[in-house]
């Protein structure tokens, strides 16, 4: 009995720092204003900034992502404004699958202009992660509410070259500049590893208490 206690004891410690299932699904569709879903249209899967998957000339899709991971998705298509959302699947060890077993949101591509640089599109336009107050995966809201305004007069911007004819350069609207862009890309890299940390704080908690519990 001696011999076997410690090796329960392993066993129980590794179990526990499983998640309760192996994947996050997340779907949705992808629409392009002002034109459709072609060969050209892109969706690419990152996991930890490694390609795993690509989609050519789907509209709909759907992903099985794997618990313990930093995924970005990015959708393009030739001539309109690429956009990237960002996918952490970090999550408690004693979170309940319904909290979460799946994730669903729609993208729209809307077309360039030409001698406007958007930068603020070249961070993700929204972060999902599991929120340990809500108990539920979704939208990060710190981020959302960070970027919101950068992307909606971005956007509107657009609206007004492509629908109304006007040369944007001539609106003096202010966008990102690159400096303010870098800064947004660090801001989001600190969010990202506080999530992380915060989950596996949790998790290495609840190890260490059980393993006192074994002891005991």
């Amino acid at each position: 009995m001696k011999k076997i206690i410690p090796v329960l004891l392993v066993c129980l410690i590794l179990t526990s720092a499983k998640p309760n299932v192996e994947y996050f699904k997340v779907h949705g569709e992808l629409f392009i204003q002002r034109g459709q879903v072609a060969n050209d249209t892109k969706i690419v899967l990152y996991q930890d900034g490694d390609q795993v998957r690509e989609l050519k000339g789907k509209k709909d899709f759907k992903f099985d992502l794997r618990i313990g991971y930093d995924y970005t998705l990015v959708f393009s298509k030739e001539g309109y404004v690429s956009k990237t959302i960002e996918v952490l699947t970090f999550v408690p060890n004693k979170a309940p699958k319904s909290t979460y077993k799946s994730f669903g949101f729609d993208v729209s591509l809307f077309k360039e202009v030409e001698g406007l640089d958007l930068l603020i599109f070249n961070q993700p336009i929204a972060v999902v992660d599991y929120n340990t107050k809500s108990k539920k995966m979704g939208y990060n809201y710190n981020y959302t509410r960070g970027v919101k305004m950068e992307i909606k007069t971005a956007k509107d911007l657009v609206f007004k070259a492509n629908n109304l004819g006007v040369d944007p350069k001539e609106l003096g609207v202010k966008l990102l500049s690159a400096s303010e862009e870098k800064d947004l890309n660090e801001w989001r890299e600190r969010l990202v590893n506080e999530k992380i940390d915060e989950i596996q704080q949790i998790n290495e908690g609840d190890i260490r208490e059980k393993n006192v519990r074994v002891r005991k």
